[in-house]
């Protein structure tokens, strides 16, 4: 297997992008690369993804120019197995012979690209890089859609002296806000100090919405695409099934997604926590997947009145299980009494997904059948049956 890693990367950055997790069935290692803030970490993470699927001799086209990817392959090529590097006219050839017993120790060990050899060059090369992609319009026309008829809901004056607060301008005047669960590195609360309605306010109310009880690390890197499917236009839904990248749809995606990098920096020099590669974030079992849909719902039904409702107390209309999505996301009706709870100190809904990870599958996420206007909670981003 040869593979372009340039243009993978095109086409992961170009406005349409469609062959990521699970929308695309041409190349397994799809399903598992997610590419980072720099080349290296991109790089990495698609060797990462190979490895992955037991794909173990492959070769990847660099650029000549991409010197401190050569560097890197280099600096790591005896701890994770082979690595041959052939010039061409306009490339390098990287020839990959993986050995299994040494990549397991060097994942192992591999906790943070903060011990990669460049990362101080590598930081400084991403904040230039996004100094530079900001688009001048604020946001697509097409996405305007209904924004004026949006009533803020995560505005309101919060204690801000607290220890697991944080919070980064967003532009010149205006802040937002995240408190973290230091156990779990959950955002348990998240707010912004805009006063007046307007399309950057409204979209970062949206946002709020969106990554509450969602990893930090997991919002970091793909908050704005839930963002964005979030807010997409139905006649967009209706001839796009994957990815459209967030900062084509306009500069208030840019600013935000700057904001919460920054927020995210500083949470884990407080909390001493380092990056993970999210594979829990791709990976079913096979028990889970063996199942039959009908199979599928049985079982969650089965945890949620043999489990779930006597451990919570709660009556048995409260959560009605609606149906799965892409064999991860349990769509759920929940009843006012339940949602009139669920806004008191204890979170539930967090407390019953927890429970399907546990008797379940770890990688299943809840999401309520969304409601118009009124709905605090998480919700389902509307995204197309498969």
């Amino acid at each position: 297997m040869q593979i372009h890693f340039e243009r993978l990367l095109k086409n992961y950055n170009s406005e349409l992008v469609i062959k990521l997790r699970g929308f695309n069935k041409q190349h397994d290692y799809l399903q598992y690369w997610v590419p980072g803030t720099s080349k290296i970490k991109s790089l990495l993470n698609l060797i990462d993804a190979l490895y992955e699927i037991d794909k173990l001799n492959f070769s990847i086209l660099i650029l000549k120019t991409d010197k401190l990817l050569i560097a890197e392959l280099k600096d790591i090529s005896k701890k994770i197995g082979n690595i041959k590097i052939e010039k061409r006219e306009k490339n390098f050839n990287i020839i990959f012979s993986l050995d299994k017993l040494k990549y397991q120790i060097y994942k192992e060990n591999k906790t943070n690209i903060k011990n990669i050899k460049f990362t101080k060059k590598i930081n400084h090369s991403i904040v230039q890089e996004l100094i530079g992609e900001r688009e001048k319009y604020s946001i697509l026309t097409d996405y305007e859609k209904d924004i004026d008829k949006y009533k803020f809901r995560n505005n309101e004056s919060q204690n801000i002296n607290n220890e697991d607060l944080f919070s980064e301008f967003i532009n010149n005047k205006n802040k937002l806000f995240i408190k973290i669960d230091k156990k779990t590195n959950l955002i348990i609360n998240c707010w912004h100090d805009f006063m007046q309605q307007n399309q950057e306010s409204i979209i970062t109310d949206k946002f709020c919405d969106i990554i509450l009880n969602k990893h930090i690390q997991e919002v970091t890197e793909h908050g704005m695409i839930y963002l964005e499917h979030k807010i997409r236009p139905i006649d967009i839904k209706g001839k796009i099934r994957g990815i459209i990248l967030p900062k084509k749809v306009g500069g208030i995606f840019f600013d935000l997604d700057k904001c919460i990098r920054k927020i995210y920096t500083k949470i884990k020099k407080q909390y001493g926590f380092q990056d993970v590669i999210n594979k829990e974030y791709f990976n079913l079992s096979k028990d889970w997947l063996n199942l039959h849909y009908d199979q599928k719902i049985e079982k969650l039904k089965q945890t949620l009145y043999e489990k779930i409702i006597p451990s919570l107390k709660l009556d048995k209309n409260d959560i009605i299980i609606y149906k799965i999505e892409f064999d991860s996301r349990i769509i759920i009706k929940i009843s006012e009494e339940f949602e009139k709870k669920n806004r008191g100190e204890i979170n539930y809904m967090i407390m019953v997904e927890n429970f399907f990870k546990n008797y379940i599958d770890k990688r299943l996420e809840l999401f309520v059948r969304e409601k118009k206007d009124d709905n605090r909670l998480r919700q389902l981003n509307s995204l197309p049956k498969n």
